[in-house]
């Protein structure tokens, strides 16, 4: 896995901001394309946005992500039955994210969901060569640089469809998550997005019942909605919503 995708080790934290521990995380290729600049803001959250669809839809509170012997059942019932709420609304994402892209899907699932490079792709589509650096080392190419801009224009044309579909649903209204931020000093705020980062007490709904929620937890704790802690964050949340919103099972962590 090193070889092929990069590792950043970092804290691990609870909801509510509590060291864990610390573990090493694969950080994702589209990732490293923002850093670059190559994205657009509008881009690079619709890229997460389906990026973290798919991870929640594969998160399981029955079964260890390290398990890969297939104990816990993988047929579509068993997965319908060990199925939580936040798993199958993240799957619902999933679907919607790629109902647009058609023939450009591969493409996609390989450099959004598999971190996959265009290089990569473009050899297993078209086939390779072996090329000798000027340090005498050989390596393995793509059998011409087309290839690998063909899979790089499919990317950007699926980019643009994912990043239309985004913003259209955004404007109409949908799906919508209220999260708990921890600070580093203790402190802990309430925020409203599309899609909450991972590791953060969530609830979501839809964008009527989440404007609800947010009016009234605005006329009551104001307008920053800061809290001494995420606890009392948490605590503030849950007594705004009622049970109106969906919510994570207490087995799951975040995600």
């Amino acid at each position: 896995m090193e070889t092929r995708v990069k590792f950043d080790l970092g804290q691990v934290t609870t909801e509510t901001g509590l060291l864990f521990g610390f573990a090493y995380r694969r950080r994702p290729l589209i990732e490293s394309m923002g850093v670059s600049g190559g994205l657009s803001p509008d881009e690079l959250n619709a890229l997460r946005f389906y990026r973290t669809a798919f991870d929640r839809s594969e998160r399981s509170p029955m079964r260890s992500c390290l398990n890969i012997s297939g104990v816990g059942g993988t047929n579509a019932a068993s997965n319908l039955m060990n199925a939580t709420p936040a798993m199958i609304d993240a799957k619902r994402k999933v679907r919607f994210c790629e109902s647009g892209l058609g023939p450009l899907l591969t493409t996609m699932r390989g450099v959004v969901l598999d971190d996959r490079s265009f290089s990569d792709l473009a050899m297993d589509r078209f086939g390779s060569r072996l090329v000798k650096a000027s340090s005498g080392r050989t390596r393995v190419a793509p059998k011409s640089g087309r290839h690998r801009e063909a899979i790089r224009q499919e990317f950007i044309a699926g980019m643009r469809v994912l990043t239309d579909q985004i913003r259209h649903m955004i404007t109409t209204g949908g799906t919508e998550e209220v999260w708990v931020d921890p600070q580093d000093d203790g402190t802990a705020t309430i925020r409203r997005s599309v899609a909450a980062p991972a590791g953060r007490y969530r609830c979501w709904g839809d964008n009527i019942l989440i404007d609800r929620v947010m009016a009234a937890l605005h006329e009551k704790y104001g307008d920053v909605l800061a809290f001494k802690s995420a606890d009392i964050a948490i605590f503030a949340l849950q007594k705004i919503e009622e049970g109106r919103l969906r919510h994570l099972e207490p087995e799951e962590l975040a995600a």
